[in-house]
């Protein structure tokens, strides 16, 4: 069986006609408050919708390769993937809704809660990964494995003779342990880190960490200083750790137990074929199936919660797989067995110089623009690769009054007005499009067309009249303040109503 998960929605993308250019006759600040004072009236009797109505028209992409991941680990916001040649590292940016590339190539990948770690693929050296300048910097040499607490990575040596602490210091490290085959932590912090140490004393300054010791395959607990470990028991066939607690995957695989000490004693939770265990702060496992199971915290108890993937990873409450085939990235909901398609990355990632150029082809007036990027759009939104890495995420304008009424809809306009600037932004490394000549000229173009799509959109509206005064008002809101959500300074919250449509239409 393969992993066939409820894709993400596709949103509406009608296609619109181009409406001549706005006037280029001045707003004067009387203009602008009559016109400001028409749209209140309109909003506050109808109110404004933000819910696009669903597109019926299928648009075609050209094709684009796609990106086999081999590897995948996640932080608290993001995931990131391994291409299985493997030729790339990339980012799936949930805040911006994208993949980005951010690497040539490693031979593993790592994560703690912020940070991603990938050795060489050449000389095994560990590299560490910022994702503020875009940049990896060397930290030390090969290791067997590595491993990244909340404050700490840890690496076995190439001989698995013994364990070191990075220090954080160039490429500086610090024996902490003796042979090991295998590091297992929680990358996150614990409930006990959370809490006030001066008020409760003895409080764990990291999360823990375990090793596997090197020829007995025995499980042991590292207790923070010099070489101090504990055993905790017999070998597994690996091993998982959750916010609070040690699991241990049978070595024939045959089930799967709980630490629960002192000393060597564990309970079995499991009594199933069972072929890997993920955990952060839920403990996963894959059955003989290969479908993955969701612990409940009572012995014996698992909720079948996805169909098999090629290898899932978790970090905090996330939980991300990816399709029997390595191309496309899934997102556990937490809902039963509902799960969000994050679709595929790109195999050949454009320059910047490309980006750009089609950035400036997508953001032209006129309706060959508007339909190409309703195109790729609906293609982003059925998950297909974006060889741009373009920034997809929207708020639709951010205005108080969504979902209040069926008479206009700006959403997708506003889709792609945000889509201009947090791309152009992004191009022209701006954090204001004001702040030089080409944002400018980039930021009046992306305005211009906003004003294009919104007032096609009134042309199908019930009360075109009206709909036009707020598509002008928020071109002016734009124009003299750089963002849709400044119309909130002259238009208050809409109240509730019920509307009445007296001719009866459904």
């Amino acid at each position: 069986m393969k992993l066939r998960l409820p894709a993400r929605p596709r949103r509406g993308h009608p296609a619109a006609e181009h409406s001549p250019e706005p006037s280029p006759t001045p707003w004067t600040p009387a203009r602008i408050v009559r016109l400001l004072c028409l749209v209140i009236a309109g909003v506050l009797a109808l109110g404004i919708s933000a819910n696009a109505a669903t597109g019926k028209r299928a648009f075609t992409t050209p094709p684009n390769p796609v990106a086999v991941f081999g590897d995948l680990v996640a932080t608290k916001d993001s995931a990131y993937g391994l291409a299985k040649d493997p030729s790339a590292v990339y980012r799936w940016a949930g805040s911006q809704d994208r993949w980005i590339k951010i690497g040539d190539g490693a031979a593993r990948i790592y994560a703690s809660e912020d940070t991603v770690y990938a050795t060489d693929p050449g000389n095994g050296d560990i590299r560490r990964y910022d994702s503020a300048t875009d940049s990896w910097t060397r930290i030390g040499g090969p290791g067997a494995d590595f491993a990244a607490t909340a404050k700490h990575l840890y690496g076995i040596s190439p001989d698995h003779s013994a364990v070191y602490e990075y220090t954080g210091r160039g490429d500086t490290w610090t024996k902490v342990g003796g042979p090991a085959d295998r590091l297992y932590t929680y990358t996150g912090e614990t409930p006990a880190m959370k809490l006030n140490p001066k008020v409760v004393p003895g409080t764990p300054s990291d999360s823990p960490l375990y090793a596997t010791q090197h020829g007995t395959g025995d499980i042991y607990r590292y207790d923070g200083h010099a070489t101090a470990w504990t055993r905790l028991g017999g070998p597994g066939a690996e091993f998982a750790v959750t916010d609070n607690n040690l699991y241990r995957l049978a070595a024939d695989h045959s089930g799967v137990a709980e630490y629960t000490g002192p000393g060597d004693k564990w309970k079995a939770v499991r009594a199933e074929r069972t072929e890997h265990l993920y955990a952060a702060n839920t403990l996963y496992a894959t059955d003989g199936t290969g479908g993955i199971v969701k612990y409940n915290g009572h012995p014996n108890r698992w909720n079948p919660i996805g169909q098999p993937g090629a290898v899932f990873a978790t970090s905090g409450d996330h939980l991300y797989g990816l399709t029997p085939d390595g191309s496309a990235l899934y997102e556990y909901t937490g809902k039963e067995a509902v799960w969000t398609n994050h679709g595929a990355a790109p195999a050949q990632p454009a320059s910047p110089e490309e980006r750009k150029a089609h950035l400036r082809e997508l953001t032209q007036p006129g309706p060959a623009a508007t339909e190409a990027w309703n195109q790729e759009r609906a293609a982003h939104l059925a998950g297909k690769p974006d060889r741009y890495q373009f920034n997809w995420d929207t708020n639709y304008c951010n205005f108080p009054a969504i979902d209040k009424s069926p008479v206009f809809d700006f959403a997708t306009a506003c889709a792609r007005h945000d889509f201009g600037y947090h791309n152009f932004k992004d191009l022209l490394n701006l954090d204001d499009l004001a702040a030089n000549r080409e944002g400018q000229e980039a930021k009046h173009r992306v305005d211009v067309v906003f004003k294009d799509d919104m007032d096609n959109s009134c042309d199908t509206s019930i009360d075109r009249l009206s709909c036009r005064d707020s598509a002008s008002a928020y071109f002016l809101a734009v124009e003299h303040f750089g963002s849709t959500s400044q119309i909130q300074r002259f238009v208050p919250p809409v109240p509730s109503f019920t509307w009445h449509n007296p001719l009866g239409w459904m």
